[in-house]
């Protein structure tokens, strides 16, 4: 029957995957002294933080038995973060605050980063007020970013042994390749980083309040996948007719076997805009 047959090709399929942390915190906070009358606040402290990521996918798919077509294999990867940081609260008497702050975070293998910050908030009048910062922020690589992974594709070649005496050369014979594709982990992934300013004044009375912020961020080495492993190969010819890239594996006779990317940090982007909010308050 019609329902037997459709049970012929269903298939129930489970993939499972977990990210586990762990974070150790440590701080100690306090007034240092006086400045003109205004006590300085300090808080002062670090962490650590272990993190596991681990996905499994369906034993079909892993067999490359499943529907889809390739292999799914399992990924695997641990990071462990050592970070220490600082920041100080002052008044400037019945005017405002000043703050200042700094995190320092270390991810191992050569991946660290540095980030201060600088904030204020003044009162100008009973009913405005003047904010502002200017600070550096960053995302570093995730462990999914920095684990191996492989899997399988069907890739289009466009190169052949066609050459003189069997030599590899970029004409395409239309053939269709079953490989591996690897996704390694890259060592030398840095994390992104962004300035970051704001500048924004803020209208206050008994019932509304209503601010307008001007914000700018400018972000540097993104992190973004490598090209698909079709574009690899197909711009192992494209860029100068000759198929050489190291990232595309053949054997002996030249047949593909092989196609290796990773995560890569890419070019930079400025973004800026306005932000607008308000509030009033009914009894």
């Amino acid at each position: 029957t019609d329902q037997l047959a459709l049970a012929e090709w269903d298939q129930l399929a489970v993939n499972s995957a977990t990210v586990s942390q762990q974070v150790v915190d440590a701080v100690i906070t306090g007034e240092l002294f006086e400045v003109a009358g205004n006590p300085l606040a300090v808080a002062v402290g670090g962490q650590f933080r272990d993190v596991e990521y681990r996905s499994t996918p369906d034993s079909l798919s892993a067999a490359g038995r499943a529907n889809e077509q390739g292999i799914e294999a399992a990924v695997r990867g641990r990071q462990d973060v050592l970070a220490f940081f600082a920041e100080a609260v002052m008044p400037i008497g019945d005017l405002g605050e000043i703050q200042v702050a700094v995190r320092n975070e270390d991810y191992g293998d050569g991946i660290s980063t540095t980030d201060p910050k600088l904030s204020f908030e003044f009162g100008l009048t009973d009913w405005l007020g003047v904010r502002g910062s200017w600070g550096t922020s960053f995302q570093a690589p995730t462990v999914r970013q920095t684990a191996a992974a492989s899997s399988s594709a069907f890739i289009d070649d466009p190169a052949s042994p066609s050459g003189p005496g069997g030599t590899l050369v970029c004409v395409s014979t239309g053939l269709n390749n079953n490989i591996a594709v690897t996704v390694e982990g890259s060592p030398n992934l840095q994390p992104q980083e962004a300035e970051n300013i704001n500048l924004g004044l803020v209208f206050q009375t008994d019932n509304c309040r209503a601010a307008v912020d001007y914000v700018y961020f400018d972000y540097t080495d993104l992190i973004a996948p490598d090209a698909s492993p079709q574009a690899i190969v197909d711009n192992d010819c494209l860029d100068d007719g000759i198929p050489n890239d190291p990232r595309v594996i053949r054997d002996a006779g030249g047949q593909l076997r092989e196609v290796k990317s990773q995560f890569v940090n890419i070019g930079a982007v400025e973004t800026s805009g306005i932000d607008l909010t308000a509030d009033y308050n009914m009894e």
